[in-house]
């Protein structure tokens, strides 16, 4: 079966970079303290050095929420692999589950920072450098808000636009077999009314033939009564 291109490239390209991503914020969470400066962990995740010290929830030990997020996080990991599983299939029906696990999971992520953000935006003041706060705080967070949310509108479209053109290339190609079948039905009748006619031209030269015998018979026989009228009257007179 045809493969359909459902989903942008950018948003299964996004699938995947989230992915990654998130496995690594979430196992920065999970693994604390040891991806803390100091830890033995930290190797992997220097970056964070400087995060931690703007969200103060990252190096809170005793907040739940940002733990429940990063098993969140990983939860939407997997389904983004599923979504993308999906997404690369050859069966069409299978391509349209995975477009609506690809939105779904756009949205997923879409609210889950747009809640993060609502949450943890107070836990970061008061804000010392405005520049870093901007720069590390704002335009990540925003970006995994616009991102996912861009990504939902346009994989709805683009699903939409494929469909409907898939619907018509369908329509085109049943309309095209249709006036086909008919093309090939009226030859048939044409057929049919040709060799009917020339069945009837038949009979009508068999009946015309036919005809012509009875008269040529016909005028045999007149011809033979009135040799016999001659040979009476002659007979007549040789009497007299």
């Amino acid at each position: 079966m045809t493969k359909l291109n459902f989903v942008p490239s950018f948003t299964k390209f996004w699938l995947l970079l989230s992915t990654v991503i998130c496995i690594w914020d979430a196992s920065f969470v999970l693994l604390r303290p040891r991806t803390f400066p100091g830890g033995d962990l930290h190797t992997f995740w220097k970056p964070y050095a400087l995060y931690i010290e703007i969200d103060k929830l990252y190096s809170d030990l005793k907040d739940q929420f940002v733990l429940n997020q990063s098993i969140l996080n990983l939860y939407e990991c997997f389904i983004n692999v599923i979504a993308l599983c999906l997404l690369f299939s050859k069966c069409q029906k299978t391509q349209l589950s995975g477009t609506f696990i690809a939105i779904l999971v756009n949205a997923f992520t879409f609210w889950k920072t747009v809640l993060y953000f609502q949450y943890g935006l107070p836990h970061c003041l008061p804000i010392k450098n405005y520049i870093v706060f901007i720069f590390l705080y704002i335009i990540p967070n925003g970006f995994w808000i616009f991102v996912p949310l861009i990504n939902c509108i346009k994989t709805v479209t683009n699903a939409w636009e494929v469909y409907d053109q898939n619907f018509e290339q369908k329509s085109q190609i049943l309309n095209q077999k249709l006036l086909k079948d008919l093309t090939k039905d009226d030859q048939n009748i044409l057929e049919q009314d040709k060799s009917l006619s020339e069945d009837n031209s038949n009979e009508d030269s068999q009946i015309i033939s036919d005809d012509s015998d009875l008269c040529e018979f016909l005028s045999d026989d007149d011809m033979e009564i009135e040799d016999i009228d001659n040979l009476e009257e002659l007979e007549a007179n040789e009497i007299k």
